[in-house]
């Protein structure tokens, strides 16, 4: 268990796996505050903690594109921010464009940005991802990593409304992208969009990392998909759009605000079973598969549960 410090409007956000496994993980709060936890020791490395330096700074969403960090903010002076991770002391470059501009919400308030990140893939010299919008456009981002405060956008896609969720799919080039309650599948190569209605909101999208067939979906639906499985919270409401879960091999692991942790175990096609589950203090922002380990991070804490494998 380790706890990071507590600041105002400090709620989790993502916590980051970099693709280099000497490397620390990376925690990433609302506004833009980002700690760095050891890898095999899991203790808060406090010598490269980098707090906001008190930027109003609001992040929405946040992915990892090789050992690059990329934040996107809804708000703010900067709507795409990039963290390499290294063994060095860290440091947050901004970036000048701002391509999403969705115009004020209520009278008076900012115009808001971006909603969603997605991971593209990482090259030696470059990292590519998307980010969907409020004003429901999706870009291509593309950075040198030696100029990563200038990259590159092209827009990609205009839905119309805000985007809710992207996952990019290597196998075959294209883009899945969710507004509320549909889904968007554009071939990047054809520049073709096929869309798709879903019953309910579909919050988080995962493309699977070892079997690219598999395409997960986080949300609360009615009609019936391959395969369901899931926990509701005790007042019966579904989690907020920020909670993510994470897929590693036949394995799925999500947490929720009641603090629960599952695993499901889905490769009976018919019915996943839950393999194992555990409860923490904290309730669950997001859930990932830190190599041997399950890791949650919530309220500020960063919670490991260990050799998930083992009985």
């Amino acid at each position: 268990r380790v706890p990071l410090p507590n600041t105002v409007y400090g709620r989790s956000r993502r916590l980051l796996i970099p693709e280099s496994i000497h490397l620390p993980f990376v925690a990433v709060t609302m506004r833009g505050d980002c700690h760095f936890i050891e890898r095999k020791k899991k203790f808060r490395i406090t010598g490269h903690s980098l707090p906001n330096p008190g930027v109003f700074r609001h992040v929405e969403d946040v992915c990892i594109v090789g050992d690059t960090v990329v934040l996107g903010c809804d708000k703010g002076p900067h709507q795409i921010s990039f963290l390499p991770v290294s063994q060095g002391r860290p440091q947050m470059i901004d970036a000048t464009r701002s391509p999403h501009n969705s115009g004020p919400r209520y009278k008076d308030t900012p115009n808001r940005g971006i909603s969603c990140l997605a991971a593209m893939h990482a090259e030696e010299d470059r990292i590519k991802f998307f980010s969907g919008g409020h004003d429901g456009t999706v870009h291509r981002w593309t950075a040198s990593v030696t100029e990563l405060h200038n990259p590159r956008c092209e827009k990609v896609v205009s839905h119309g409304s805000c985007v809710s969720a992207l996952a990019y799919h290597h196998r075959d080039t294209s883009l899945l992208s969710s507004t509320q309650k549909t889904l968007h599948i554009t071939d990047l190569n054809r520049n073709t969009t096929v869309s798709r209605p879903f019953s309910n909101e579909i919050q988080q999208i995962h493309v699977h990392p070892h079997a690219a067939y598999v395409t997960l979906f986080e949300g609360d639906f009615d009609r019936e998909p391959c395969l369901s499985f899931g926990h509701r919270n005790s007042d019966a409401k579904i989690s907020p759009s920020h909670t993510r879960g994470s897929a590693n091999l036949v394995h799925f692991a999500r947490g929720g605000k009641d603090g629960m942790v599952f695993l499901w175990d889905f490769r009976n096609s018919k019915e996943a079973m839950v393999w194992k589950q555990y409860r923490r203090a904290e309730k669950v922002v997001h859930t990932v598969f830190a190599d041997t380990d399950i890791a949650t991070f919530g309220q500020g804490v960063v919670t490991f549960f260990e050799n998930y494998l083992t009985h």
